[in-house]
């Protein structure tokens, strides 16, 4: 696995075949792969027996021996330790090299024969994260909801150290509560991916919000991206990071009031007419109220389903729900003027407030 240690082991031997012993040093030279180096320094028992090791850096290593082998006879195994750090490519190919030894067709540089070198292809197994990040829920002007982050391990090792999830969420979006494993530093999310995570698992955060009315009616989009972990590809690649992307929607509630007929006559029945209707995006999240002061010497009829009066002044309520669009609900206050309005104007005004409206938080 990435960042994981492991070993080459390098044998030498003289063929059967030869027709004499070896004479004079032999001396391994070996380039590890682009991502495996040598684990330094060299232990004082050496690499292998009778071998005197070297390491110009961690990547070359050379290894001299001269103990005579005759036909047929091999060295010592060498091993050699090496860690696998996260730019290691899969396979990785590693050749070794013997010159010396007495064998002119085994030169120290330049072309070798086939037999004076050996090359091992090995598998790097390494974690493979997969990021996925979805909103669930709609985004609604004060209604909690929440993103769900999941961070799967669909490489083939575990990760040896804990990564990291980071997410910017949007300005607007007020975090809530957080789960274990994540920490914020003002809108900047920061969430663990624990070390071990088995190939085939995942973890899941889900991260509570709630818009406000700064972004009503916007598109916020905000991308989730792992690092570290192992994972080579990680945070640059693809497969590291997913967006999610939606809009925020509000109820926006219009009244609109009417009277009929349009000139009250003394002692005559007429009805002043409230009409509510939700021109937002999104459906009332509140029980709204309608407010409504009539005016002194009307005197008000029996009052309709969900309204109340207190001294002049009418209460009716709307339930929670009211269709985005188009939704109307409407109120007909029956009333009757007295002669103490003789002649006069009357002006009534009516005001709604609540439903999770931003704007009528407060009555106009």
């Amino acid at each position: 696995a990435v960042s994981a240690t492991g070993s080459y082991a390098i044998t030498v031997s003289n063929a059967s075949t030869a027709t004499s012993a070896t004479t004079g040093a032999y001396i391994v030279s070996d380039t590890l792969p682009t991502g495996i180096t040598a684990v330094l320094p060299i232990p004082a028992s050496g690499w292998g027996t009778g071998w005197d090791c070297s390491a110009s850096t961690a990547t070359v290593v050379s290894c001299t021996n001269s103990a005579a082998l005759i036909p047929g006879a091999s060295a010592p195994v060498i091993t050699v330790p090496v860690s696998i750090g996260a730019s290691a490519a899969s396979p990785s190919v590693n050749t070794a090299r013997v010159s010396g030894g007495g064998d002119t067709t085994c030169p120290a540089t330049g072309t070798t024969a086939a037999h004076c070198q050996a090359s091992v292809s090995t598998a790097v197994n390494a974690p493979g994260l997969t990021v996925k990040k979805t909103l669930q829920g709609n985004l609604v002007v004060g209604v909690p909801t929440s993103y769900l982050i999941t961070a799967t391990n669909s490489g083939q090792a575990p990760p040896p150290v804990a990564g990291s999830i980071s997410d910017t969420i949007p300005t607007g979006l007020a975090i809530g509560t957080l789960p274990a494993g994540c920490t914020a530093a003002g809108q900047v999310l920061t969430c663990t991916i624990p070390a071990g995570l088995a190939t085939g698992s995942a973890v899941s955060y889900t991260i509570p919000v709630t818009p406000d009315a700064t972004v009503v009616n916007t598109s916020v989009s905000n991308t989730a991206t792992a690092s570290g972990a192992g994972d080579p590809t990680c945070p640059a690649g693809t497969n590291c990071k997913d967006t999610a992307t939606g809009t925020v929607t509000a109820p926006q509630l219009n009244l609109v009031k009417t009277v009929s007929p349009t000139t009250l006559v003394v002692g005559q029945a007429g009805n002043y007419t409230i009409t509510v209707t939700n021109t937002g995006t999104a459906a009332t999240t509140a029980v709204a109220t309608v407010s409504d002061a009539i005016p002194a010497g009307l005197t008000m009829g029996t009052l309709p389903a969900g309204c109340t009066a207190s001294g002049q002044t009418v209460s009716c309520t709307i339930a929670t729900g009211l269709a985005a669009t188009s939704g109307t609900t409407s109120f007909v206050i029956p009333v009757t003027a007295t002669a103490s309005l003789l002649g006069q104007s009357v002006t009534n005004t009516a005001s709604v407030t609540g439903g999770g409206d931003p704007g009528c938080t407060t009555a106009p």
